[in-house]
């Protein structure tokens, strides 16, 4: 309508040949006009997927350097072994802020106190696990038990790969499996998140709450 009306405005007529045809255009547009939006986020979406595919690309390759023997009596050996991980959790969740806030701020550099400095390297200094010795048995059943953080998670990670080996030797008996534990909230009831789709045993969740 605001084409037609520009158009009779600043044009002596509007015939119907001229009115029919720019209906057939304005037809003929509304269909990439209404793809615009997607495409514009499938684009979006696409480059932020070849940033990331890039970035997994560049990486290191992965060493395996553990031993396979599988005609040891030991389904896991650990021999003065030891790991770290590349990188703490706090340098990984900044360290995208602190690259956005570099180009644009420039923070005024001081000379730090000792106790500053004490402070920066605990906080930046990755976890490490020093100087593991210890044997697992074949069809044995080991549970390991500790206060919250202080690396049982780790040493499953460290025995699966995840964690860089900087010394010792490690040997396994045969094949291994990693199955991580994750939090997973279904969209659901309470309820429905608890009992995971089995029966409901008021009876044995009473005595659950209870102990």
């Amino acid at each position: 309508m605001l084409s037609f009306i520009c158009y009779s405005l600043t044009h002596s007529g509007l015939t119907a040949a001229e009115v029919f045809s720019s209906l057939a255009l304005f037809n003929g547009l509304r269909i990439p006009l209404n793809l615009l939006p997607m495409v514009l986020g499938q684009v979006i979406d696409a480059w932020g997927s070849v940033q990331r595919i890039q970035e997994f690309l560049l990486q290191e390759e992965m060493v395996e350097d553990m031993t396979i023997d599988t005609t040891g009596d030991d389904a896991i050996r650990l021999e003065g072994a030891s790991f770290t991980w590349e990188k703490s959790h706090k340098e990984e969740s900044e360290k995208s802020e602190k690259d956005k806030k570099h180009s644009q701020v420039q923070t005024p550099q001081h000379e730090p106190s000792g106790d500053d400095t004490s402070t920066l390297v605990e906080e930046r200094e990755p976890f490490k696990l020093q100087d593991l010795s210890f044997g697992v048995k074949r069809n044995e059943l080991v549970a390991v038990i500790g206060s919250v953080g202080s690396g049982k998670s780790s040493l499953l990670s460290a025995l699966a790969g995840d964690m860089r080996k900087t010394d010792g030797h490690v040997t396994f008996g045969a094949s291994r499996a990693f199955c991580p534990q994750y939090a997973w909230i279904q969209n659901t009831t309470l309820k429905n998140n608890i009992i995971f789709g089995k029966d409901m045993d008021k009876n044995w969740y009473k005595e659950v709450i209870q102990a």
